[in-house]
């Protein structure tokens, strides 16, 4: 049997081959003399039907696996697109409540609470800041202070109707407190199951 030389690496491949078996190298060309004699090629109906078949059958196995590939990543895209676009206009939402928010603010809530804006935060949270005004820290009772506003914030973010499609979304409410010098006081966080 005649071999081809890979001119790479020196390897001696079959002829049939286009490549190099170690090295990948593109072989030579060989060139092969023919009788001048035709070659017949012994054509029975058994073996047209056997080609058939076998031509036929490949392209079915190609084509269910096509499908089921197919099927496969619509599915895929699908769940992705409905989870990422559920998030992303939710977000876009959350946003734009912010924003429509922090136009009219600084805000005064009462007499000595002034809010000064409103934050959309990842993982579905809403802050809102505020100042304590005519306040410093070193003249608060930080735990009373907190203990006396919490009870009437959880009861606002159950009760209050505008907050309802936030509430469905399972949204975290966050209250950030500082006092006039903007120095942290404390801040009051109410989770879905504590408005549920």
């Amino acid at each position: 049997m005649e071999k081809n030389k890979c001119n790479n690496c020196g390897t001696e491949n079959p002829i049939t081959n286009k490549y190099c078996s170690r090295c990948g190298y593109e072989l030579p060309k060989i060139f092969t003399v023919v009788k001048d004699e035709p070659v017949k090629q012994q054509t029975t109906k058994k073996n047209v039907v056997l080609d058939i078949l076998q031509k036929s059958t490949k392209k079915r196995k190609l084509s269910i696996k096509g499908i089921i590939g197919l099927v496969v990543m619509i599915v895929i895209i699908n769940v992705v697109q409905q989870l990422y676009m559920k998030t992303f206009s939710y977000d876009k939402m959350m946003l734009e409540l912010a924003s429509e928010l922090n136009k009219s603010c600084p805000l005064m809530a009462d007499s000595i609470t002034r809010l000064d804006n409103v934050a959309a935060l990842s993982g579905n949270v809403l802050q809102y800041n505020y100042t304590l005004i005519n306040m410093e820290k070193k003249n608060i009772d930080i735990v009373k202070s907190k203990n006396k506003i919490e009870p009437r914030i959880i009861n606002n973010v159950r009760t209050i109707p505008n907050l309802q499609k936030l509430r469905d979304q399972k949204t975290t409410f966050k209250y950030l407190y500082k006092d006039e010098n903007g120095e942290y006081l404390f801040t009051i966080s109410v989770a879905p199951e504590q408005y549920e």
